[in-house]
């Protein structure tokens, strides 16, 4: 299933301001965890500058300049 970008931001957004976890993230908005970890790492390779998410960071760096989101990633 594709999600919406406006869906994508506030599951991500949800799970940052309330320190949710990646299971309980899914549980909340009734998605697969998969899904949250997903978003979560390809998050993460861009802030990383990784060339291994290439193939979303057209997708994600819109998102992430387009909301107040302050995601905060430790490797």
């Amino acid at each position: 299933m594709s999600y919406s970008i406006d869906f994508r931001r506030k599951v991500i957004s949800t799970r940052e301001e309330e320190g949710l976890s990646i299971r309980e993230t899914a549980k909340q908005f009734r998605i697969g965890p998969a899904s949250v970890s997903r978003w979560i790492n390809q998050i993460a390779a861009l802030l990383n500058n990784s060339e291994s998410c290439c193939f979303a960071s057209q997708f994600w760096y819109k998102m992430l300049v387009t909301s107040d989101l302050q995601f905060s990633y430790e490797a």
